[in-house]
């Protein structure tokens, strides 16, 4: 359409040459001309005619009405999401109940996007269906604090409320990648160990997977935030505290990857020096101190060399102004001390020396152990009336004392074993020995108060457990060693007594049952060894039947026998120098014999099942792995 010239075009303005106001001008045909001798096209040069106004009116009228239905139809899908189950039965065929996320809806926001960016799109929008409801959701995150709060904090509750779940439950959602991978995370460690999912098609595991897709939607290897590790800190924590497989490799490999991230973005030098507030400040303190200490102590038990040493990191310990209920801030403090001054040194100079390290290292070190003293808040703590998040850190620091020097004298008890197997107290690492055999009984005893004393609903932690198969291995070890000996028969009705335990526990959640598939095999390698211990101890409960414990051989009522009862609730005052001890030294904290009677009477031989082992599934119990301690 050839239209009257009102001027000079604009290439004739541009190059200052005379134009004759034609459509086109003769010197544009002549530029035109030259290019296509030049670079030939194959399609054929036309006119630019002014755009008509009422045809650019129509067609924008147009696309805004259709901006504006999309926009509708998006709200009513996300609403929906938000007021019904959002995680999509598996009979609904990929489709929210409303039926309002339909194909053409997606077809028309994916069609305009990359290929890439698409299978991101709608990976996001599947992870969005398998969110709960909010009510549920609030449920899960209220589960985990309670479960979890008093022992791991990666991510403060305020953050979780506030932040995470306000934003993934707004319509549209407005929750990052990495806030949703967060989220799901919570979710699996509130569902794990239960026996009953509350969803049942949506397991732990499966929520944990979710959450590796949302943290995968993303390059999180270049685009690496805070919001980011405390995503991937959080898994680290279902690895190591509430998977199913409990596979201890994955997660120490897993958590060094976090570690040289957080490196990355500078989450080892303070702060403050950062211009930030002081909360961001305590979230980045906070995530980088449960983050090396997580990965200290999954270096100690498994033997192997962490991602960092203190002398690499300048960051302060948090100090918490504003303390959930479910936690306390000593705990905490107790807990990074510990790490920092205690464990560190057992990593470098025990664990994963190139050489093996003297006897006075081993010394040294377990002065530190005693040393490093329990806050006042957490001491004379009673089972029955005590709060449950002031109850289980008083008993974790202890825990974690108990497991600290049964690592540090491992080595050294078990050489004095192969040296002088019928008296292993007279070797010069004799304290060794005792120290193992005690912290073994210890952590035993422990478990036992916290499971029949407490009689309260406990957080599903599998560690705890490993802890006492690590023990139930030290005794056996000691039992298989030294079998006819007044030492070894009050052992075995300890190792009994704590395979009974872990058996009597053992529905409580997944990975528990395969711990207790390992006692069992332990069980039938001490029988094979001591039939005659086992005969002893059937003879003995047979005899609780009578009306006088005449009957009962002397030697398993000896005043020496029975479970170890603490003389120092808060351990060994700081001012014991370690010394070697003998037998009547290392047993000099163990019940009078009224109270072994307490503890195993009423019951028979059948609460024992002796023979339980031969019923077990030959293939279950070959698929077990070794336990990391």
């Amino acid at each position: 359409m050839d239209l009257a010239p009102r001027g000079a075009c604009m290439e004739c303005r541009r190059l200052k040459t005379k134009c004759d106001r034609a459509v086109p001008c003769a010197p544009c045909k002549k530029q035109e001309l030259l290019r296509l001798e030049v670079h030939p096209l194959t399609f054929a040069i036309q006119a630019n005619p002014t755009a008509e106004i009422e045809s650019l009116t129509k067609h924008i009228q147009t696309m805004a009405l259709r901006i504006r239905q999309l926009e509708g139809s998006l709200q009513a899908a996300q609403a929906s999401q938000s007021s019904q189950s959002s995680g999509s039965s598996p009979t609904t065929g990929g489709h929210d109940s409303s039926g309002t996320c339909s194909s053409e809806l997606l077809s028309l926001t994916l069609s305009n996007l990359p290929a890439d960016d698409q299978t991101k799109m709608v990976e996001r929008i599947n992870l969005l269906r398998m969110l709960p409801t909010e009510d549920f959701a609030v449920m899960l995150i209220d589960k985990y604090f309670n479960d979890y709060g008093w022992l791991i904090r990666p991510i403060s509750r305020d953050r979780v409320t506030n932040v995470l779940l306000g934003r993934a439950y707004t319509v549209p959602c407005a929750a990052t990648d990495a806030q949703l991978s967060a989220l799901f995370s919570i979710f699996s460690m509130a569902t794990a160990g239960e026996r009953q999912n509350p969803t049942p098609w949506l397991t732990s595991a499966q929520l944990y997977e979710a959450s590796m897709t949302a943290l995968q939607l993303n390059e999180v290897l270049t685009e690496v935030d805070i919001e980011t590790i405390e995503a991937m800190l959080l898994q680290c924590c279902y690895l190591y505290f509430s998977s199913d497989l409990g596979d201890i490799q994955k997660s120490w490999n897993y958590c060094g990857v976090v570690v040289r991230m957080a490196f990355g973005m500078d989450l080892h030098r303070d702060p403050t020096t950062l211009g930030l507030g002081d909360e961001e400040c305590q979230r980045r303190r906070r995530v980088f101190y449960e983050l090396i200490t997580l990965d200290a102590w999954e270096s100690m038990v498994s033997n192997r060399p962490p991602a960092t040493q203190p002398s690499l990191f300048s960051t302060i310990e948090p100090l918490e102004t504003i303390i959930p209920i479910e936690s306390n801030p000593d705990f905490f403090r107790w807990k990074y001390s510990f790490i920092r001054n205690v464990v560190y040194p057992l990593i470098n100079e025990v664990l994963c020396c190139p050489q093996t390290p003297s006897y006075s290292a081993i010394l040294q070190i377990d002065k530190l152990i005693h040393e490093h003293t329990f806050p006042e808040s957490l001491q004379c703590i009673d089972f029955r009336t005590a709060p449950l998040h002031v109850l289980l850190p008083s008993q974790q620091l202890l825990l974690m004392k108990e497991v600290v020097l049964m690592k540090l004298h491992k080595q050294f008890f078990l050489g004095a074993l192969k040296e002088r197997p019928d008296n292993p107290f007279q070797q010069p690492s004799g304290y060794s020995v005792s120290t193992e055999l005690d912290c073994s009984r210890r952590l035993l005893k422990r478990l036992r108060m916290i499971v029949v004393d407490c009689e309260r609903s406990l957080p599903p932690i599998n560690v705890l457990w490993e802890a006492a198969l690590a023990c139930l291995g030290v005794l056996s070890t000691y039992i298989r060693q030294d079998t006819h000996s007044s030492i070894a028969r009050e052992l075995y009705i300890e190792f009994e007594m704590g395979c009974k335990l872990v058996a009597d526990r053992s529905g409580d959640t997944r990975r528990l049952s395969q711990i207790t598939g390992q006692v069992y095999e332990l069980r039938h390698k001490v029988h094979q060894a001591v039939p005659h211990l086992m005969n002893e101890l059937r003879q003995a409960l047979a005899a609780q039947t009578e009306p006088s414990p005449r009957n009962v051989p002397e030697h398993l009522f000896a005043s020496n026998s029975g479970i170890v009862a603490l003389e120092y609730p808060l351990g060994p005052p700081a001012h014991a120098a370690p010394q070697p001890l003998g037998y009547m030294n290392m047993f000099q904290t163990l019940v009078p014999a009224s109270d072994l009677e307490a503890q195993i009477a009423g019951l028979t031989e059948a609460d024992f099942d002796f023979d339980v082992y031969e019923d077990m599934d030959r293939e279950l119990l070959d698929q077990l792995g070794a336990t990391g301690y």
